[in-house]
């Protein structure tokens, strides 16, 4: 094997260091390798390393098994490279998430859907970048005489309150918010909880 051949071979086959010994496995049977050679491909494996190196997961096993179960779940699949790029993202995030709830809160977190996203890409796919003008969003309030509570909390008192949807891409946010008050005021006055269609408003 002619020294630029391996080196073709070499750069083809390493990508990183997690390659480096299935590419030593891979080496031809016979292959008779020089001094000079040998020297060569122990520089080349270095620098094929160190950038592996700089660049080292910071992920335990754990956590990417965590991260597996989340894909099977959500029945997602990446190439190699968008798979570890989206295990980073979701350690983070899972951290995030873990700190949150290990402290005195009001409320906890928990993962998603969206869990192996960055914000900006959140942002990107799901918020509005401008807000929007239209006469659903401002309504007028009436409000009438007597005492009220500072809060209800209608999910305690029985079944009025109905699941939280995914509004996906679709911008109408409005739809969700007032089919979500219409199905809780009915179930109050009538005690039959039902569920709107947004795309009737």
């Amino acid at each position: 094997m002619s020294r630029s051949t391996l080196f073709e071979e070499m750069t083809l086959f390493i990508t990183d260091s997690r390659h480096v010994i299935d590419f030593i496995h891979c080496l031809p049977l016979g292959c008779e390798i020089s001094c000079i050679m040998a020297t060569d491909i122990t520089i080349f494996l270095v620098l094929a390393v160190l950038p592996s190196v700089h660049l080292a997961p910071s992920f335990s096993p754990k956590e990417e098994h965590e991260f597996k179960t989340w894909m099977y779940k959500y029945n997602r699949a990446y190439e190699l490279e968008e798979y570890y790029r989206r295990l980073q993202i979701f350690t983070e995030n899972k951290r995030k998430i873990d700190h949150h709830n290990a402290g005195n809160r009001t409320f906890t977190m928990g993962l998603n859907e969206f869990s192996a996203m960055t914000f900006a890409e959140f942002r990107r796919s799901f918020l509005l970048t401008e807000p929007q003008n239209c006469s659903a969003t401002k309504g007028g309030h009436i409000s009438g005489n007597g005492l009220y509570p500072d809060s209800v909390d209608w999910r305690k008192k029985g079944n009025y309150v109905t699941p939280v949807k995914n509004q996906g891409p679709c911008g109408s946010c409005w739809t969700f918010s007032t089919t979500g008050c219409l199905e809780s005021v009915t179930a109050i006055a009538t005690g039959n909880l039902l569920f709107l269609v947004r795309s009737d408003l």
